[in-house]
């Protein structure tokens, strides 16, 4: 097994998460700050060079973050969704293939108060009202369909928590 070893420059932390090659916090100030691989855009600076650091991304406010393998989403205390990296198909409210997004885009959601937001190939929303929202491509028997986009409501719910994987999500119902 590796050895433990602290990680510089980080105070404060709320929330972490972990993807293929990056890291992100979210510290109780709303900062959010990751370290790793960054080709794909997943720092959030604008830069595609690998940090060893925490790097802060170029956002502010942070309630929430979700890392997938490649990219970030921060759900903002206004409601608003940003994410950066290579954001699954159709995350940015298109019909098109995954983008290196290397600063954080605003994306669209079906319910600009969303609670949550989860990444895994598909980006999903839980609504105040436990609604579930997805976009992006959706898995299907297996196999990648084509991708949804704008966000579409799941015939679900309500839900009171739900989490995203490479080819599943998964709710909890508020019923239990």
């Amino acid at each position: 097994p590796g050895i433990p070893v602290a990680v510089p420059g980080l105070h404060g932390v709320a929330e972490i998460d972990a993807g293929l090659v990056h890291t992100a916090v979210r510290t109780t100030d709303g900062e959010v700050l990751s370290w790793g691989g960054a080709d794909l855009g997943e720092i959030g600076d604008g830069s595609p060079l690998r940090r060893a650091v925490p790097t802060r991304a170029a956002i502010a406010g942070a309630g929430s973050i979700s890392v997938s393998s490649s990219a970030t989403c921060a759900r903002l205390g206004s409601g608003e969704t940003r994410c950066w990296g290579a954001l699954p198909s159709a995350a940015d409210g298109s019909a098109g293939a995954p983008m290196p997004f290397p600063t954080p885009l605003g994306v669209p959601t079906a319910d600009p108060l969303c609670v949550s937001v989860d990444l895994g190939t598909r980006a999903v929303a839980l609504g105040p009202d436990g609604s579930v929202w997805q976009w992006g491509t959706v898995i299907q028997n297996g196999l990648a369909a084509a991708p949804v986009a704008p966000p579409t409501r799941v015939p679900l719910g309500p839900a009171r928590d739900l989490v995203s994987g490479e080819s599943f999500t998964c709710a909890a119902l508020a019923d239990g």
